[in-house]
C-alpha cells in the first residue's frame, strides 16, 4: 500500500470503530461526506504534494482555502 492511502485509512478509523453511533445511514453517509470536503481541501504540510490540497493538484478551485465558509459558516479571522 501507499502511503497516502495509510493515512485516509488512519484518519478513517476513529469513524469505522464508531460508525455505530450514528443513528440512520443518512447521518453516516453526510458524515463522510464531510470528511471527503476537508480531506480535500486541506494543504499538505510536506512530501511532495506540500503546500498544495488535492483539490488543487487537480486543478479545482472551490474559490476559497476555508471548507468551512464553503459550508456557510463565517469565515475565521
Amino acid at each position: 500500500t501507499s502511503s497516502l492511502l495509510e493515512c485516509v485509512n488512519g484518519l478513517l478509523k476513529s469513524f469505522l470503530n464508531n460508525r455505530r453511533a450514528f443513528r440512520s445511514q443518512d447521518t453516516a453517509q453526510a458524515y463522510l461526506n464531510l470528511f471527503v470536503l476537508w480531506h480535500n481541501m486541506r494543504v499538505y504540510a510536506r512530501g511532495k504534494r506540500a503546500g498544495k490540497s488535492p483539490y488543487q493538484w487537480a486543478g479545482i478551485d472551490p474559490g476559497t482555502d476555508d471548507w468551512l465558509a464553503l459550508l456557510g459558516y463565517p469565515a475565521a479571522d
